[in-house]
């Protein structure tokens, strides 16, 4: 394959891509959403892993993941990184 060219997919290969890339970001939604409104279960979980500076790490990793997120979101639909799995 030349460098620059896009690779084409078959329809069910389109749909499993796609199928996989919503459950990729259900997953990455889920998980920053649960951090966000569990703060002290997350600190606890932190904790529970011996983690130093537990509360502070905790206070601070949670909005950049959910930071990272928002930022995924918006290369993808500022068309920065290819829509490779949405079928035409």
């Amino acid at each position: 394959m030349k460098a620059g060219s896009a690779q084409k997919f078959t329809l069910w290969q389109d749909i499993g891509l796609l199928v996989g890339r919503v459950l990729m970001g259900w997953i990455f939604v889920e998980s920053g959403w649960r951090k966000l409104t569990g703060m002290d279960a997350f600190i606890a979980s932190l904790v529970n892993r011996r983690v130093p500076y537990a509360t502070m790490l905790g206070w601070i990793g949670a909005p950049v993941d959910g930071i990272a997120f928002a930022a995924n979101a918006a290369l993808v639909d500022w068309k920065i990184v290819p829509r490779v799995s949405v079928p035409k």
